[in-house]
């Protein structure tokens, strides 16, 4: 059986939470901006060294209030946040602390991972020592920059592994072993 876990991505619009779930599900980064309206369960496998764990990830829209988010407590309980803002916005990383006050209201237990998105775009300095003491991750969604980490640290924390890496080597390999022999002949 393969163990499961839940996030919910909070943060500001635009600050790419959407964009996070679109890496995580092999779909391509979109550059055109569309508000999420409502909260959308993306159910991604992270295969690592220790074996493979689903994660449901809830896209939430930014107006979304955690105590009426009857959509996401329906599903079980949350296991992480991951509490997204935008490097180049003050106001996106200034709203962070109610958005995490919010939801530790509604799941005390939760761990949070505060990710800052667009590295790509630099900034990010200033923000690393204000965030202590929660773990930090800086990402570009962009480009595809540390994406797996805030995930991989989450995992990390509740298996007890901490040498618990992804391992999409095991997926590549599996899915040749699995091909039918007229479908590798036609690949190669």
């Amino acid at each position: 059986m393969t163990t499961q876990f839940n996030v919910v991505m909070i943060g500001e619009s635009g600050v790419g939470k959407t964009q996070f779930i679109r890496y995580h599900t092999g779909e391509d980064f979109e550059f055109t901006y569309k508000p999420t309206q409502d909260v959308t369960i993306h159910h991604t496998m992270f295969p690592t060294n220790h074996g493979n764990y689903i994660v449901h990830l809830y896209d939430t829209p930014a107006d979304l209030k955690i105590t009426d988010g009857y959509e996401i407590q329906s599903h079980g309980s949350i296991h992480g946040v991951i509490a997204l803002f935008d490097i180049t916005s003050r106001l996106s990383f200034q709203n962070l602390p109610s958005r995490i006050q919010e939801i530790k209201k509604c799941e005390p237990d939760a761990d949070v991972m505060v990710c800052g998105n667009k590295l790509d775009l630099g900034y990010y300095s200033r923000f690393k020592k204000i965030v202590n003491p929660m773990p930090f991750c800086p990402i570009s969604v962009c480009h595809g920059k540390d994406c797996d980490e805030p995930v991989v640290r989450l995992i990390r924390k509740w298996t007890g592994y901490s040498d618990l890496k992804i391992d999409y080597a095991s997926v590549i390999e599996d899915y040749y072993n699995n091909q039918d022999e007229t479908l590798e002949y036609d690949y190669f």
